[in-house]
């Protein structure tokens, strides 16, 4: 099933099929296509975004050893093959990290 990109214009992108996929993604259209590809259970584009602050291992950035967004006006992007990649080889990431602890009371 392909669909219209938002972000590239007519070109199609495939759910499935890596070669139709498009060649950039930003936070918002990365976050659609982890879940697309059922790599993450759902995920926002601030998840991605607080994914991206904090891993020490995101692929993304300044820093030796990453590669450099590529900016489309304002908006940062990342090379797609490179970007499923770093959620392929990993534990699936996304959710809200470990569940509380139920509360106990304190004895009196």
């Amino acid at each position: 099933m392909t669909q219209p990109s938002e972000v590239f214009g007519p070109a199609e992108v495939s759910e499935t099929a890596d070669e139709n996929l498009p060649p950039f993604v930003t936070f918002t259209t990365g976050a659609q296509l982890l879940v697309e590809q059922q790599l993450v259970q759902s995920i926002t584009p601030d998840g991605l975004r607080y994914i991206a602050r904090t891993a020490e291992d995101w692929p993304f950035g300044d820093k030796p050893r990453q590669r450099a967004y590529e900016m489309a006006g304002r908006t940062r992007t990342m090379e797609t093959a490179a970007f499923l990649e770093y959620f392929r080889q990993g534990p699936r990431r996304g959710g809200r990290g470990l569940k509380p602890k139920p509360r106990t009371k304190k004895p009196q």
